[in-house]
């Protein structure tokens, strides 16, 4: 039940966003939107992991915090 819920809220978050960007894009141009796009993304993730713990960080074995920069690599 959390689970759909959560994939709910991120597809309706998902979709005012991009609504939001397509709009902004007109006023200001292609680059300005998806920087304003990009920013308020990390601040409003930047806030929801703030509330979380990150007590699982420590448990989680090294190679994991290297697998996005292997798999980018490996897959060019």
């Amino acid at each position: 039940m959390k689970n759909d819920f959560f994939s709910c809220f991120n597809a309706i978050l998902i979709s005012v966003s991009r609504s939001i960007n397509s709009g902004l894009c007109v006023d200001v141009g292609v680059f300005k939107a998806s920087f304003w796009n990009h920013f308020i993304g990390l601040l409003f993730l930047t806030c929801i992991v703030g509330s979380f713990s990150l007590e699982f960080l420590k448990t989680a074995p090294i190679y994991t915090y290297f697998s996005g920069f292997l798999v980018r690599f490996l897959l060019l």
